[in-house]
């Protein structure tokens, strides 16, 4: 499976056919055969209806589009699509398809309605985009547009889009369709209000903190890993969580209660600054860290300490835990014979 990582958090606001002609697809084309008589290159229009267009055909016709692209009135204030139009160029002159096409920091208000064929990496972090093309390379795998001013994505993306990173724009929702092979989900620091009913069977990761979901849908896909949904309006988790999830944050919310049953395998449990009057009584054994300070915990399960081993940390400070509680639990860990977590109050 394709691994890329999102770039590291920037701020991309201090940062930075003259004529056409029609040809047949049978006719055998070179550079020289798409000039007229004046001499211009012809359109893209023109050049879509070739299929059989030798390669640096085809580059000419991204060629022509890239230069007018350049060349538009209106560009905003030290907007550079001249640096991009160079790395586009060497991107294709390259000849990497698996090298990453990086048109980060440019202020690039848009980008070319046309990118190279074959593309399937593509990372414009830090721009001021406040739309995509709407139509993507067919081939892209995987897209960063991080800090941007993205209001909507495309209604149709990429059908083999395994990375979709997206986290802080301006975005008030996802696409009901997102691809089937979508592996990341990246749209922290939005406006979301809610997430699409159906997603794609192949999530492993969700990133959505710091936007304003009100609920998570329930069916969330059986491979996923890791969910994070810090920083929302939640003031419930759906009780059937993924049976493989290693990694739950919900720091954040409103959550008055947790699942009775979380899944087995989890591993990091946040729910840090919530409404919580209560831990579940059964929590996983296997736990690594568990997250509960600032919420409203007036008692702790009585398992709680056996249940959990020596390896895991337990932070629950800023709770009004009844001194009793907290002289039993102070108690317990300081037995000769304790073996269990190790707990902050």
């Amino acid at each position: 499976m394709m691994k890329t990582k999102p770039a590291q958090p920037c701020d991309g606001d201090t940062r930075k056919a003259n004529s056409r002609r029609c040809f047949s697809p049978e006719d055998n084309l070179t550079t020289g055969a798409i000039n007229n008589s004046k001499g211009a290159r012809a359109s893209s229009e023109a050049l879509a209806g070739c299929p059989n267009l030798a390669p640096h055909v085809r580059a000419t016709s991204l060629d022509y589009n890239l230069d007018a692209w350049a060349a538009q009135k209106g560009q905003g204030e030290n907007e550079d699509r001249q640096e991009a139009v160079k790395r586009i160029s060497a991107w294709v002159n390259s000849g990497d398809l698996d090298a990453v096409l990086d048109l980060s920091f440019l202020r690039l208000s848009t980008l070319p309605a046309e990118l190279p064929a074959g593309l399937q990496r593509l990372n414009v972090d830090c721009n001021h985009l406040a739309h995509l093309p709407g139509e993507l390379p067919a081939e892209l795998q995987a897209l960063n547009a991080r800090y941007n001013r993205l209001s909507s994505l495309p209604g149709t993306l990429p059908r083999e889009l395994q990375i979709l990173e997206v986290s802080y724009n301006r975005l008030i929702s996802l696409p009901d369709a997102l691809p089937a092979t979508l592996q990341w989900l990246g749209a922290g620091g939005n406006q979301l209000a809610s997430l699409p009913d159906n997603l794609p069977i192949a999530l492993e990761t969700i990133n959505v903190d710091s936007n304003q979901l009100t609920y998570v849908p329930a069916g969330l896909p059986a491979g996923l890993q890791t969910l994070n949904v810090d920083g929302n309006r939640l003031t419930s988790l759906p009780d059937n969580l993924p049976s493989g999830l290693q990694t739950l944050n919900a720091n954040g919310n409103e959550l008055t209660n947790l699942p009775h049953k979380l899944p087995a395998g989890l591993q990091t449990l946040g729910a840090s600054d919530n409404r919580l009057a209560g831990l579940p009584n059964d929590l996983p054994s296997g736990l690594r860290r568990l997250n509960a300070r600032c919420n409203l915990l007036i008692s702790l399960p009585d398992k709680l300490l056996a249940q959990l081993s020596s390896g895991c940390l337990v932070f629950l400070e800023s709770n009004p835990l009844p001194k009793w509680v907290r002289a039993n639990v102070a108690a317990t860990v300081h037995a000769a014979d304790y073996g269990g977590p190790l707990v902050c109050l």
